[in-house]
């Protein structure tokens, strides 16, 4: 496992954003295929949430596991429904916790803090909040894509390091 970088990010973002029709099908196969839980769990997450922004939801799940996949050669191995919500669920104790500090202390809450991926989760930022100022999602669907895209993150990022450890 390493910190992934902002240039594999960056090169994963530009390819993705220039898939035609064929690759976005592929992507479609390769993530159903090597995580067939992500985009179930997204889902269902975000269930009472507008469809536009269940879109955004799956688009960001593709860009997160490709990018997970490509720094782990493809050897990430499946994470399950309930590693995805406990990782959701820990997200929101983090954030309580941290938002409680922020507050009696007068620290800011920085991405390192959140995951050990920052490059990753800023990048998420950057297109939730190009996404936000487009007037293409709310502040509130941006504020609970953040919490789930977190969530899944920091799953990967777990199964990565259990990867790690093995012989």
């Amino acid at each position: 496992m390493h910190l992934i970088t902002r240039k594999e990010i960056e090169q994963v973002w530009k390819e993705m954003v220039g898939y035609d029709e064929q690759k976005a099908k592929e992507l479609d196969e390769r993530v159903s295929n090597s995580q067939p839980h992500v985009l179930p769990f997204a889902l269902a997450v975000l269930d009472e949430f507008p469809e536009a922004t269940q879109e955004w939801a799956v688009n960001l799940s593709y860009f997160v596991t490709e990018v997970f996949m490509r720094a782990s050669d493809n050897k990430l191995s499946p994470v399950s429904f309930e590693e995805f919500l406990d990782s959701y669920e820990s997200v929101g104790e983090q954030l309580f916790q941290l938002a409680e500090e922020a507050q009696d202390e007068g620290i800011s809450i920085s991405p390192d803090k959140l995951t050990a991926q920052p490059h990753l989760l800023t990048a998420v930022v950057e297109i939730l909040d190009a996404g936000e100022s487009e007037g293409a999602i709310s502040d509130s669907d941006v504020s609970a894509l953040l919490c789930l895209m977190l969530a899944i993150i920091n799953a990967y990022n777990n199964a990565w390091a259990r990867l790690s450890m093995l012989p």
